[in-house]
C-alpha cells in the first residue's frame, strides 16, 4: 500500500482538469461522428446502385453483381437484375442521401443524448428501405421469370414495354408491302 501512495505523491488535481478535453471540443466531435455514420449507409447505396448500373458483371457469377438465385439462371435475367437493383439503389441511396443529410443539420441543436437517439432512428430507416428495395427487386424478378430463366406469360410486355401480339391479316405493317 505503501508503494501505491508513493505513486501518487505530488499529484495535484487541478492539473488533471487542463489535461482532459472541454465539452465543447468532445459534442462537436460526437455531432461529426453521428452525421458521418448516418451518411455512410446512403452513399453506400448509391454506389452500388451505380456500379450494378454501369459496371456489372455481364454474366452471372458468384463474386460480384446482385446475386438472386432466379436472376442467376440465364444471362438475359442477370442483366435484367442488374440494371433493376442499380436503379434501386441508385435512387433509393440518392433521395436517402439528402433526406438524411438535412436531418444530419440537425445534429449540432440536440442534447448528446437526443442526437444519438436521431441518429439511430436514421440508420434503423436506412436498413429496413435497403431491405424493401432489395425484396423489391427480388420479388419483380420472380414476377417476370420463372425459375429456369424463362419471361412468365404476360412478363414480356411488362419488360419492356412491347406488345408482341402477332398483326391482324390485313392490318398495316410498317414493313415493306408488295406492289
Amino acid at each position: 500500500m505503501e508503494k501505491l501512495m508513493a505513486i501518487f505523491e505530488g499529484f495535484e488535481v487541478e492539473k488533471l482538469g487542463s489535461l482532459l478535453p472541454s465539452a465543447e471540443s468532445l459534442m462537436s466531435g460526437l455531432t461529426g461522428w453521428m452525421r458521418l455514420l448516418v451518411v455512410v449507409g446512403p452513399l453506400l447505396m448509391l454506389f452500388f446502385g451505380l456500379y450494378y448500373l454501369f459496371f456489372a458483371p455481364k454474366e452471372a457469377n458468384h463474386a460480384m453483381g446482385f446475386r438472386f438465385f432466379y436472376a442467376m439462371s440465364r444471362v438475359e435475367v442477370w442483366q435484367h437484375a442488374q440494371r433493376l437493383a442499380g436503379i434501386a439503389y441508385a435512387a433509393l441511396g440518392g433521395v436517402q442521401f439528402i433526406i438524411i443529410g438535412l436531418i444530419s443539420l440537425s445534429f449540432g441543436r440536440l442534447a448528446p443524448p437526443d442526437m444519438v437517439w436521431l441518429a439511430a432512428k436514421c440508420l434503423i430507416w436506412e436498413v429496413v428501405l435497403a431491405i424493401i428495395a432489395t425484396l423489391a427487386v427480388d420479388i419483380l424478378i420472380v414476377v417476370l421469370y420463372d425459375y429456369q430463366g424463362e419471361p412468365r406469360k404476360g412478363a414480356d410486355q411488362l419488360m419492356k414495354g412491347k406488345n408482341n401480339r402477332k398483326p391482324r391479316p390485313g392490318a398495316f405493317s410498317t414493313g415493306s408491302r408488295k406492289k
